[in-house]
């Protein structure tokens, strides 16, 4: 498979991905509306439902950050960026990505995992008495959130080795 396949591939998945959980904002809104008017106008309220949003907040947050990575929508510090030629910026994109993006995936991934093993092995749900009783799915974002930007990262880098001119074996 070549570099240009492989990052298509996780280009397509990062959008595919991204793009379902930004439903996950509207959804949110209406959710969130809907808990305000059932407890302001009629009294009435679900835990679950509030719950709810705590689940559709993570899962907007850490199920697109990839995407924001994507489409160059992370934060950089841009005093000398884009003063310096496109090799020059793909050569910081490349030491960005390699010393710092990928060790961050990693430490949050290898932090995370103890815990969120923990709270699948007794299938861990809300303390709250008719809260959603899935917990241990809220928590597994934690896994999947440094995943899914470790593999844009790795269509980061590539990119930017192409952009450099090594040559594709």
């Amino acid at each position: 498979m070549t570099m240009h396949k492989i990052i298509d591939w996780l280009d397509s998945t990062t959008k595919l991905f991204g793009q379902f959980n930004q439903w996950a904002i509207l959804l949110m809104v209406v959710i969130t509306a809907l808990v305000a008017i059932l407890r302001y106008c009629f009294s009435l309220g679900w835990i679950w439902l509030q719950e709810s949003v705590t689940y559709l907040h993570s899962l907007f947050f850490l199920g697109t950050i990839s995407l924001g990575l994507l489409n160059q929508g992370h934060v950089r510090v841009d005093i000398f960026y884009r003063l310096v030629s496109l090799p020059t910026q793909a050569k910081i994109d490349l030491f960005g990505t390699l010393f710092l993006l990928f060790p961050f995936c990693i430490l949050v991934f290898t932090q995370s995992f103890g815990y969120v093993l923990s709270s699948w092995s007794i299938l861990e749900g809300s303390r709250e008495t008719g809260g959603i009783p899935a917990i241990f799915l809220l928590k597994s974002l934690l896994l999947i959130f440094p995943v899914t930007l470790f593999l844009q990262g790795l269509s980061q880098a590539c990119k930017a080795i192409l952009t450099l001119g090594v040559k594709e074996q």
